[in-house]
């Protein structure tokens, strides 16, 4: 076992007593800066989410497959390469309009585009719609 030697400055106590503050400090340091990163990043999603929502209310399902912008936003939010979510994209807006309802439900503008987006991201769509109505929280 490796052992220090004493030095004529510090005493061993002190010197642990100081090796703990230290420790604890950089815990605490650490742990509010994984805090700010998280909300950070919460915020971001959310951002996202609420114009991928907007957009998607504002195109025509039969065209989400074709927008670029849409297409960039979902692929931020699902953490997925451009051709899985071009490929889900494409996959609902060929669909016609009554097998549509198999995956997007009849309600609010707000609430269908939620759920297309969330088709697309794998998200859940109570998240999505939140995020694009400042339900729970303002962005």
């Amino acid at each position: 076992m490796a052992q220090h030697a004493p030095s004529q400055w510090i005493s061993p106590t002190w010197a642990n007593l100081i090796a703990l503050v230290a420790a604890v400090v950089l815990t605490i340091l650490g742990g509010w800066l994984v805090g700010r990163e998280k909300l950070r990043t919460s915020d971001r999603l959310r951002r996202t989410a609420a114009k991928a929502v907007d957009l998607a209310e504002k195109l025509d399902m039969a065209v989400l497959g074709d927008s670029e912008e849409f297409r960039s936003l979902c692929e931020e939010l699902a953490d997925a390469k451009a051709d899985i979510v071009q490929t889900r994209a494409r996959f609902l807006s060929q669909l016609q309009p009554d097998a549509i309802a198999h995956y997007v439900a009849k309600g609010s503008p707000k609430w269908t585009a939620a759920q297309a987006v969330a088709v697309i991201t794998d998200l859940a769509p109570e998240w999505l719609y939140d995020s694009a109505t400042s339900r729970r929280r303002p962005i």
